[in-house]
């Protein structure tokens, strides 16, 4: 497992709907560990979400090019 920092935008609505707005869309990142609000544009309607995931590991080459001795 690996943590990344992500930076999101959802948009605005109702108190209660959207924290489950945001941690929607942050679980189809990873396991959301901690998050904030970090701006909010009424212009657009939409809030800024800057938030600490943790998703599966990925490797950094392909696996193919691995070779196992």
């Amino acid at each position: 497992m690996i943590t990344r920092f992500v930076t999101l935008e959802v948009p605005l609505t109702e108190p209660a709907d959207l924290q489950r707005s945001i941690l929607a869309t942050l679980e189809a990142q990873g396991e959301p560990l901690r998050w904030a609000i970090t701006a909010v544009d009424h212009d657009r309607q939409a809030a800024r979400i800057e938030a600490v995931v943790l998703s599966p590991t990925q490797f950094a080459i392909p696996f193919s090019a691995v070779t196992l001795a």
